[in-house]
């Protein structure tokens, strides 16, 4: 274009304002505009493929839930001494539009509506203090205090079962939540319906009154023969060392290898006067699934495992590392 037409089109010849010195650098410098196009792309790309996945979004409800155990407690007793006293005390904080309540055997629920649109934790805290404030008796546990949101919901169930005793499922269950417990992401994982292992001690009077030994002095024995104590620390060297004594019995046969004195001074061992059996806790809760195949059905027990994750955790991304890791530990959590 000649200068004699630049000069008929006026629009060339104004002053660029802000805009137009930017479009011109731009214009002018095209590489650098190349160069700028391909940054963004590749900075949305990298964010997209970073954004956290959720099959859910987070969503807080304006609802709460006060929880607390009074074991043994009658439902009577539980409504007057604990769940009227946490109805008294949060039906003073605003926003409230309803509270229901229900008292069971050993166990007291409230739930609490809000007005839509609060801002839930800020009742959470206001809440925990009212509740806080008050005087149960000496039985009953800590309130436990709970907001309804889609974050707190667990991230995989699972259920581990098979043809074993429910002792060798729970520990194989244990083996399993420790591996979860190191995959990225997972916060809280929890085992129910397992048992946990304990060591009976059944005593014979008859042996016991023979050697001259008394029950206390069998269990001071065993309190000295467990010993897991930190005695501090020491420096050796210009290094600190952290020193304590681990004796904590490791298997039944240190139990029937403890030594008990007699009356007469004679040293005997525990498994003389006892018989030491390894057993499991009584269980307070079961759990079974029913499998129904080519073969007859059958009903076993299991074990149930929940996977909470951490606040703002890739949800998608955390339960595939969890599938992952079970399928490549395949065989081993026995």
């Amino acid at each position: 274009m000649s200068n004699q037409q630049n000069q008929e089109i006026t629009e060339l010849n104004q002053k660029k304002n802000f805009l137009g010195k930017l479009s011109e650098l731009f214009i002018d410098r095209y590489r650098m505009s190349y160069l700028m196009i391909m940054l963004i792309v590749v900075v949305g790309v990298t964010a997209y493929t970073s954004l956290p996945r959720e099959s859910m979004p987070d969503v807080t409800l304006p609802y709460a839930m006060v929880t607390t155990v009074y074991s043994g407690a009658s439902p009577e007793d539980v409504e007057s001494l604990v769940t009227d006293e946490i109805e008294s005390a949060i039906s003073e904080l605003d926003d409230v539009e309803e509270i229901t309540s229900t008292s069971y055997l050993g166990y007291s629920l409230v739930n609490i509506e809000f007005a839509t649109g609060v801002d839930m934790d800020l009742k959470k805290v206001l809440l925990q203090n009212e509740i806080n404030e008050l005087r149960f008796p000496d039985d009953v546990n800590d309130p436990s205090v709970r907001v309804f949101a889609t974050s707190e919901m667990p991230i995989m169930r699972m259920s581990i079962t098979g043809d074993y005793d429910m002792y060798t499922l729970t520990q194989i269950a244990e083996d399993i939540q420790d591996q979860i417990e190191r995959v990225e992401g997972v916060g809280n994982v929890d085992v129910n319906g397992g048992l946990d292992q304990e060591v009976h001690i059944y005593i014979d009077p008859v042996k016991l009154n023979n050697y001259g030994l008394s029950l206390n002095s069998v269990q001071g024995a065993l309190a000295g023969a467990n010993i897991n104590t930190p005695l501090g620390d020491d420096n050796l060297d210009g290094m600190y060392y952290n020193i304590r004594v681990d004796e904590q019995f490791e298997s039944i046969d240190e139990i029937e290898q403890v030594l008990l004195s007699t009356g007469t001074g004679e040293l005997i061992f525990l498994k003389d006067i006892a018989q030491i059996v390894d057993t499991h806790e009584d269980p307070e809760e079961t759990a079974a699934m029913y499998l129904a195949g080519d073969e007859a059905p059958r009903s076993y027990g299991s074990v149930n495992i929940t996977v909470d994750r951490e606040d703002g955790a890739d949800v998608v991304g955390s339960s595939e590392r969890i599938r992952q890791m079970l399928e490549d530990e395949k065989g081993n959590f026995t």
